[in-house]
């Protein structure tokens, strides 16, 4: 079975995008965006240094766990806490996760089948049925 982690994605309203892109880059599928709001302390703020705003996104993103360690170090270069997102990220191992989920991110065998190239022409089966819907419009 293929080994999965939840990477979490905490930034700035309107970053969610910008951690969907650096996350896709690498591999991941998709993610979900909560809306948050922030509760740190002001003291706890100054005595880090960081700019805390009270409008966030928490992304969600079930990736496999070979992917974390590249989509973390772009996550941080570009959406840490000295960029305008002020980002924070951590990831937390998934032991269970359901049927649909799973699937996803099952090994695909390499045949040329599973594409509906069965006959080995490079055309898959939207390939063919992109061409028959051109010959129905002539």
């Amino acid at each position: 079975m293929t080994e999965l982690s939840n990477i979490i994605a905490v930034v700035g309203a309107d970053y969610s995008d910008s951690v969907m892109m650096i996350a896709k880059k690498h591999g991941a599928r998709g993610g979900t965006v909560i809306g948050a709001s922030c509760s740190v302390d002001e003291k706890a703020a100054k005595l880090y240094g960081v700019d805390v705003r009270p409008d966030r996104e928490i992304v969600m993103l079930l990736v496999k766990t070979d992917l974390c360690e590249a989509i973390l170090r772009d996550l941080y270069a570009e959406l840490g806490l000295s960029s305008p997102a002020c980002g924070i990220f951590f990831t937390m191992k998934v032991t269970a996760a359901s049927e649909n989920l799973l699937k996803q991110y099952e090994e695909q065998p390499a045949d040329d089948s599973a594409s509906g190239d069965a006959d080995g022409s490079g055309e898959g089966k939207r390939d063919n049925v992109q061409k028959e819907n051109a010959n129905d419009i002539s």
